[in-house]
């Protein structure tokens, strides 16, 4: 059978089929006619079908590199077309189509579109003047995509961008309290702290304004100075405020929040040498961090292993479920060693720990700050613990043992005598420290009394010389 042998044979199949279907009843063709006329969509319908499979080309991406330029076409042709039809149901498809195109560029690292495009929804909002709430839900979408960025000088531009949008739509204070917070963290990052006080005045006018909002955004605005002063070293301003947010009963606010705030009060009182309750401020920060899995969790227990040793407490740090579970997490396993160090009472061993690991401790700044505390203290902690057994002890033995100078070996011992943690004198010449049993309160009464007593006699002594004629 020839080509047009075959032509016909298949048109006449096509032929006999549309006969066979004409001998049917007339009421089964109005029937298939309405079935033609369900299946053609309505241009709100087909509108809808371009956003969800444009939307869904994005997932396709990472196998398909043309997926993000036809989801692109995709978006820009449902913001087109939903603005031609004009009503609210294609707009607020519009709205979301025109999101869209911001994250795509931001996946896509190219910042200066993203922008372009994060205009372009801005003014779209305000054109077509959507419905606050679904505003709102873009903005925060699009703020929770872009805000992981680690472009700063993009973040600036980002937050500043949409400042200008909220104020170009009327206004949106739940808004713009929220980008003010996120552009107070960014200066902060960048060390830009007369910007963060900026930040902090135009947040505080904007919740005294409203004082049903006072409560959780206060909270919020508070972590923010509290990490200012925290910078500064303004430890009064910072005292107060701590103090005034812990005490906040009325507002639940974010694990995070929270975390901020306990983090700089246990700052504040390593400051002042609060060693335990600067442990117990780092704590609750790592509970708080925890409940959202915030990387500053690791931070802070390896500040509150910190504290611990330097309040030379007998319990050990991680004695609790919750913190043993991170004893071995890269960013605390050094601190975990440095404790089953000084629990052995190993000083040599707790020193070479610190060598070890010097660049991973010291690159953090809070940490270096009492690294030469800490020596101190667990040098301390190993001279009492071996003065236990010796009556008189050459300074020279305990400076070896310590593997330190002399002349330290005396400053510690010095500061022990002074806190009373050891009883006995320096004999400076012969290079020796004789101990002896501490003496009981009443005794040391006695003596206080005594050496008044020979004051006064002296004191009367040089006034009945003087008044001698």
């Amino acid at each position: 059978m020839d080509a047009m042998d075959l032509e016909k044979e298949v048109q006449g199949t096509l032929y006999d089929s549309d006969e066979e279907f004409e001998f049917e009843s007339d009421e089964g063709d109005e029937e298939g006619e309405e079935d033609d006329d369900a299946n053609e969509m309505s241009p709100a319908a087909r509108l809808q079908n371009e956003y969800y499979v444009s939307k869904s080309k994005l997932s396709e991406s990472s196998h398909n590199p043309d997926a993000y330029e036809e989801a692109l076409a995709g978006f820009n042709n449902v913001v087109e077309e939903a603005e031609k039809i004009g009503e609210l149901d294609q707009l607020v498809l519009g709205c979301r189509a025109s999101k869209q195109r911001v994250k795509l560029f931001y996946w896509l690292t190219n910042y200066e579109r993203m922008i372009a495009a994060l205009k372009d929804f801005l003014s779209y909002v305000v054109r077509n003047k959507l419905h606050k709430n679904e505003i709102e839900k873009c903005i925060n979408s699009i703020i929770e995509c872009v805000s992981t960025c680690e472009d700063v000088d993009m973040l600036l531009q980002f937050y500043q961008t949409l400042l200008v949008g909220i104020d170009d739509m009327g206004g949106n204070e739940r808004l713009a309290f929220r980008v003010n917070i996120r552009l107070g963290e960014l200066y902060f990052d960048q060390g830009r702290l007369s910007r963060v006080a900026k930040v902090i005045k135009t947040l505080r006018q904007m919740v005294d304004e409203d004082e049903a909002r006072m409560g959780t955004q206060t909270l919020e605005i508070n972590a923010l100075e509290i990490r200012l002063h925290t910078a500064t070293k303004d430890t009064k301003k910072l005292k107060e405020l701590y103090e005034k947010s812990i005490t906040v009963k009325s507002a639940v606010a974010h694990p995070r929040i929270m975390g901020i705030i306990r983090e700089c009060g246990g700052k504040m009182f390593l400051v002042e040498e609060n060693w335990e309750r600067a442990q117990a401020e780092f704590f609750k920060a790592f509970e708080h961090y925890d409940e959202t899995a915030n990387p500053r969790r690791c931070q802070c227990l390896k500040y509150m292993v910190l504290a611990s040793m330097l309040s030379e407490s007998s319990i050990n740090p991680f004695a609790e479920s919750r913190a043993a579970s991170y004893k071995n997490a890269p960013e605390v396993a050094a601190m975990t060693r440095l404790v089953e160090a000084r629990e052995r009472g190993n000083i040599t061993e707790f020193g070479d720990i610190l060598a070890e690991n010097e660049a991973s401790l010291l690159k953090d700044e809070f940490v270096r700050t009492y690294v030469e505390e800490l020596l101190r203290s667990i040098r301390s902690q190993a001279l009492v613990d071996i003065l236990g057994r010796y009556d008189r002890v050459k300074l020279s033995f305990l400076a070896r043992y310590l593997n330190v100078s002399e002349d330290e070996v005396e400053n510690l011992l010095v500061m022990l005598l002074l806190d009373e943690r050891i009883h006995g004198k320096i004999d400076q010449l012969e290079g020796i420290l004789e101990l002896h049993p501490a003496q009981s309160g009443m005794d040391s009464q006695y003596r206080a009394i005594a050496g008044l007593a020979k004051q006064c006699t002296q004191l009367a002594q040089t006034v009945a010389d003087k008044m001698k004629p």
